[in-house]
């Protein structure tokens, strides 16, 4: 289902015109007149989750329908008194969060949506005390994901929820549907008319069975209204050695989650001895859809990110259907110069509101054992017919078996009148950081990814601000100044500190943020000093100034300078009010126990002229 050479999609993203037409098209066109060719711009990696250096697996992201600088996380978080869903929320487009609890016990497999009215819904399992029903828990924000209402009980018994909200203007405008595995491998889809203060009973759409396994995938509304709901079948013991099989099929409902259509196959997955995957065929996977829901020429097209093994290696690919999937396209892989030992996992799709594919996933291409991976990103502004070449999003490469991540947990419980005792690592089968990750687009077009990243020892929850232009790479402006960036105009924020105590050297990760009104231009280098004229607090500073390290021109103490240019991202900018990534300061007290000067802090980089 190519689009046709004449076609042509035409969309903006915070001003900035992105054309996407085919080649035959651009052929036609005198040089002079083409389109730029659309390029991905990377942002600094920002860390979400300030909850403690604990194992964060499974991250769920979601943003606001029409403000495009609040977005809320979720994961599953590991602390000491026991496993937990947690929530993450952003009113400045992901440069800084903020940390909630929500009360359910020995939670798992988050979800957070934004409703019709701009209320936040999270959707869970766990409890709320040991006498409550273990089961499918929701709860609601109305602050943006700042504090959460009680949760209630959907249904008991339940497994992977997932959850969407019709933002159409159609009939069914508002309701929330989560479709949800039940214990018996029922499948069936709860909904609420209510923007999520109550629920009915699922409503099942397929029988469970002892030789057949189901799970449900992201759900999709279509702009009329239609559900669209995805899952997965295989075999569970079949009579016939190799001949067990796994599908991923679909249903619809076109009456708002009364009732569903007879399933539909989209393909077969694999057959064969099911459990017996190659070991670098990666984890088990689920195929993640998106949906262009914004109008143009590809308005309701459905596309499909799923792992294909490729000589014994996951590796990801990328179909779509123009008819609410009775037909797909031919599935191509999302990078195809990716090396060939590389391995391509936990993949997400979103189209955001100018019609632009955007994917990520997780990829060894970093190390050859595949021991570490990295997540990255592709785009097409064609429909999914042609990517544009994948970046790297993570700026430190993911280990997976990091120190952090191999704590125990021990539980007991009783079964058949017998005690068992079972030691679980914190991330358990969850090596890979979940069955999803999070990605969502924003209202004007801009990325969300959200993944674990293991740079503190354990698997933290880290994103970047992505975005695709056909602008060519940003510049100051002939009239910029180079100055120094300092007091009222300049903000310094710190991540957790660490201490080495063998070595007494202390890393402290800070982020520039632009406080100047106006944008920032690299290269930029930030000064550390002391002011001897701060009264008697200048003169301790001074005295007790410590060690600071790596310093590119070579000082370890006042007029030390480092080169932040890198922390920017691709970008080559730093709007008003945004920040770098992470710059590890390192410094060495004068003693192991005793006082720290104070230093100050100067960034010299290009500003527009005032």
């Amino acid at each position: 289902m190519p689009i046709l050479a004449t076609t042509r999609a035409r969309s903006t993203i915070a001003g900035v015109v992105i054309v996407a037409a085919s080649t035959a098209t651009l052929a036609a066109q005198p040089a002079a007149r083409r389109p730029a060719p659309s390029r991905i711009e990377v942002g600094p990696n920002i860390l979400v989750s300030y909850d403690g250096n604990v194992t964060h697996i499974e991250p769920h992201v979601a943003a606001h329908p029409n403000d495009p600088k609040k977005l809320v996380g979720s994961a599953i978080v590991n602390y000491e008194y026991g496993s937990r869903v947690s929530s993450y929320a952003s009113s400045d487009g992901g440069y800084t969060w903020k940390f909630a609890a929500l009360p359910v016990l020995d939670a798992g497999d988050p979800q957070v949506a934004f409703g019709k009215t701009g209320t936040v819904l999270f959707a869970g399992l766990g409890s709320l005390d040991d006498q409550a029903p273990a089961g499918l828990y929701v709860s609601r924000s109305e602050n943006n994901g700042l504090s959460w209402q009680q949760p209630v009980l959907v249904a008991d018994q339940q497994d992977h929820p997932q959850m969407v909200v019709d933002h159409t203007d159609g009939r069914f405008s508002g309701r929330v549907y989560i479709g949800t595995l039940h214990a018996s491998y029922t499948l069936g889809v709860a909904r609420s008319t209510d923007d999520g203060r109550t629920w009915n009973t699922p409503v099942d759409f397929v029988s469970g069975g002892a030789r057949y396994g189901h799970n449900v995938a992201n759900l999709l509304v279509l702009g009329d209204g239609t559900l669209f709901v995805p899952f997965v079948t295989w075999t569970r013991g079949s009579q016939v050695p190799g001949s067990d099989t796994s599908t991923w099929d679909f249903v619809l409902s076109s009456d708002g989650g009364d009732t569903f259509s007879a399933p539909r196959q989209i393909r077969i997955d694999r057959i064969g001895e099911l459990a017996a995957l190659p070991p670098r065929a990666r984890r088990q996977q689920l195929p993640q859809f998106g949906i262009d829901s914004y109008g143009g020429v590809r308005k309701d097209r459905i596309y499909m990110a799923f792992p294909i093994i490729v000589k014994d290696i996951a590796r990801v690919y990328v179909q779509f259907s123009d008819d609410r999937g009775t037909t797909w396209s031919e599935a191509k892989p999302i990078d195809a110069s990716t090396p060939a030992h590389a391995e391509q996992f936990n993949q997400m799709v979103t189209v955001n509101r100018q019609g632009i594919v955007g994917v990520t996933w997780f990829d060894t291409r970093a190390s050859e054992d595949g021991s570490t991976f990295d997540e990255y990103f592709a785009a097409s502004v064609d429909g999914g017919n042609t990517f544009l070449p994948a970046v790297r999003v993570s700026m430190v490469s993911i280990r997976p078996h990091a120190a952090g991540n191999l704590g125990v947990d021990a539980s007991s419980s009783v079964a058949r009148g017998t005690v068992f005792i079972s030691f679980d690592r914190s991330f358990g089968r969850l090596e890979s950081g979940g069955d999803y990750l999070g990605l969502t687009a924003d209202a004007e077009g801009v990325f969300h990814p959200i993944w674990p990243d293991t740079r503190t020892g354990t698997y933290r929850l880290y994103t970047a601000a992505v975005r695709v232009t056909s602008d060519g790479p940003v510049s100051a402006p002939a009239d910029a100044v180079v100055r120094e960036i300092k007091g009222a105009e300049l903000g310094i924020l710190f991540d957790p500190v660490s201490v080495d105590e063998s070595t007494g050297i202390i890393t402290a990760p800070l982020r520039v943020q632009n406080l100047t009104g106006g944008p920032l231009y690299g290269p930029l280098t930030i000064r550390f000093d002391v002011d001897p004229t701060a009264g008697d607090r200048g003169k301790f500073d001074v005295l007790n100034y410590p060690q600071i390290i790596g310093a590119r021109n070579g000082k370890t103490g006042p007029g030390a300078e480092f080169d932040l240019t890198p922390l920017i991202g691709t970008t080559g900018v730093i709007p008003a009010g945004a920040t770098t990534a992470q710059f590890m300061l390192r410094i060495k007290p004068q003693t192991p126990t005793g006082p720290i000067g104070r230093l100050t802090a100067t960034l010299i980089a290009t500003t527009p002229r005032k």
